[in-house]
């Protein structure tokens, strides 16, 4: 199986910085979740009591946590599904088994098993459906819940593959609960075929397991979540990248409605899968494992016993195989990552119709939603890919393919769900911090301006207000740095406010009762509160949008006007001449 092309289809480089961990952490073993047990428990408090403790009853048993940084509390490696395992791999998720005494809460779970970045090895576990909880160490309770949905193309990553991903900065400078959480990646998480539906449960047989595993996490929160202090009727969901598109899947799917409240989609993407094409694939995975494992001696053998055997026994055989066998069939590219097709929209836990679906005025879309891109997305991708910073062709194609990432993974969206009678507003932003400006200046040095620019994953610690970069890449020491840390903190302050203040109300401008207004509370740098206007397809000229950027040293965001969509991505590749035209036209496929 060949990498997947990024997460675009215009995008054709090896990712290897995307969403990778640290290689040294990468390298580490990792272990079965701790599940060791402290002894019997007290007798609980009233069901979905927060005690300001450590300690917490939740529906399967007791859980201690730990005290971390910024004054919160933390549990980690929560089981909020039995493991996927043996009999039950393939299938939905099924709510977890309870346990006696005390479980300590005190490691992250596995990350699903996934192929190692750069060197290909094999990590990870089947038994992976664990989530982690951060709040702040206090006794207020009906706090508003904000889960985040990891990225790596649904093929790599974890819920602690970065510092950047950790809960506490947000948690304790928004006063929510940060929920994490690991679900099932690349063939294990979606895959569909005849053999694998029994007809017995509509939602195994949808083939979308990765989908249902974010679903269960996000019931086992409905189920769970007061007893640490948090409201389950102010849940947002939000996600980057592969978790930001799995945030769409959701707002799509009727299976997780009234499970979340408002969404945030950082730099999804659109991608789909049809019935056919995921049972082609399926297919050829199943001919290969029977070669490989010596139950055919060819791939032409191997179908016919497709064709004739007993499906029972083919189903068994299938879940009786090493999840490193069936692992061993793909060949990832340098960032772990491997080519699937995903999500299958089965006309069940996804509509049929795809996304597209949103674009129907009598199409259920109940939650608020933030959305948006980064300016230079794909230079990362084009950096690692070996591009020549020198050649006019790089920075040219960086501005068209993240042009073409806007229109396709945020803008069309948009347009789609904004606009129509009884939906909630939709709020759009591009981030612009890092990019190189009109003039060749940057907040960065200007050979990494040149090469990273405002990258794919860099606006992360700026939601999050982590203050960490994703990933192990070159030059990470010279993007957060003392000449730059006045602006970049202020912006980070911005975007954390508006994120808290989504949280709470439901729309980025109004903050919680309990803060300051904006205007005292939110002013940074000397810059006046900076509201956000709702996307509204039908504005003349354009529809606005948030931009987020700083100079070194002060705020520079600002609204915009504007839409991007093909056709405009199309007439900015005319202003470029030839050759180089030709060049772009080809690279980014425009012709396909």
């Amino acid at each position: 199986m060949k990498e997947r092309c990024s997460h675009t289809r215009f995008v054709c480089f090896p990712a290897s910085f995307h969403l990778m961990p640290a290689l040294l952490l990468a390298l580490m073993l990792i272990g079965t979740p701790g599940t060791a047990q402290e002894g019997r428990a007290a007798d609980p408090p009233a069901p979905g009591t927060w005690k300001g403790s450590e300690l917490v009853y939740t529906m399967q048993g007791a859980v201690r946590g730990i005290r971390d940084k910024f004054d919160t509390f933390a549990w980690l490696g929560l089981p909020y599904a039995q493991p996927p395992v043996g009999e039950l791999r393939w299938k939905a998720p099924q709510p977890p088994l309870p346990w006696k005494g005390i479980r300590k809460a005190d490691s992250f779970g596995a990350q699903a098993i996934q192929k190692l970045p750069l060197v290909g090895w094999i990590r990870g576990s089947e038994d992976c459906l664990y989530l982690n909880i951060w709040r702040p160490a206090d006794t207020g309770d009906t706090l508003p819940v904000f889960v985040w949905i990891h990225g790596g193309g649904n093929s790599s990553g974890g819920a602690d593959a970065s510092p950047a991903y950790l809960g506490q900065a947000l948690a304790a400078r928004s006063q929510v609960v940060f929920v994490s959480l690991n679900y099932r990646l690349g063939v294990f998480g979606w895959l569909s075929h005849p053999l694998l539906r029994e007809g017995i449960d509509p939602a195994t047989d949808s083939g979308n397991f990765g989908t249902l595993d974010i679903i269960q996490a996000l019931r086992w929160i409905q189920e769970n979540i007061r007893a640490f202090g948090g409201d389950p009727d102010r849940v947002t969901i939000a996600g980057e990248s592969a978790g930001g598109f799995n945030v769409l899947t959701l707002l799509a799917s009727p299976a997780a409605g009234g499970l979340f409240h408002r969404a945030i989609a950082q730099s999804a993407y659109r991608t789909k899968a049809t019935m056919a094409q995921a049972e082609s694939f399926a297919r050829d995975l199943f001919v290969q494992l029977l070669v490989r494992t010596r139950k055919a001696k060819t791939a032409e053998e191997a179908a016919r016993l497709l064709d004739t055997e007993n499906p029972s026994t083919l189903r068994r055989w299938l879940r009786s195989l090493p999840a490193r066998t069936i692992m061993a069939s793909f060949k990832s590219g340098p960032s772990g990552m491997f080519n699937f097709p995903y999500p299958i929209f089965d006309g069940h836990i996804l509509p049929a119709a795809g996304f597209e679906a949103f674009n129907d005025p009598s199409f259920p879309v109940t939650t608020p939603l933030i959305i948006g891109t980064n300016k230079e997305e794909t230079k990362i991708f084009q950096f690692l890919g070996g591009g020549n910073i020198r050649d006019p062709y790089y920075q040219a194609f960086a501005e068209l393919s993240s042009a073409r990432w806007k229109a396709e993974g945020a803008d069309s969206f948009a347009d789609a769900i904004a606009g129509k009678d009884g939906r909630p507003p939709v709020y759009l932003y591009r981030f612009d911090w890092g990019a190189l400006n009109p003039d060749g200046t940057s907040v960065l040095p200007p050979t990494v301006a040149r090469r990273l620019g405002a990258f794919h994953s860099l606006e992360i610690p700026f939601f999050l207000g982590t203050g960490r970069i994703h990933g192990d890449i070159p030059l990470i020491n010279e993007i957060f740095t003392e000449d730059n840390r006045g602006g970049r903190l202020a912006l980070q302050h911005q975007m954390v406010s508006y994120v808290r203040n989504f949280a709470w109300t439901g729309d980025p401008n109004i903050p919680p009762s309990w803060a300051a207004s904006a205007q005292e509370d939110d002013r940074t740098a000397s810059a006046p509160w900076l509201a956000w206007p709702a996307w509204n397809p039908a504005d003349v000229p354009a529809p606005s949008f948030m931009v987020f950027d700083a100079t070194r040293q002060a705020l520079a965001s600002r609204v915009e006007q504007g839409r991007m969509t093909m056709d405009r991505v199309r007439a900015m590749l005319q202003e470029y001449p030839e050759p180089l035209q030709s060049r772009l036209r080809k690279g980014l496929a425009l012709d396909e």
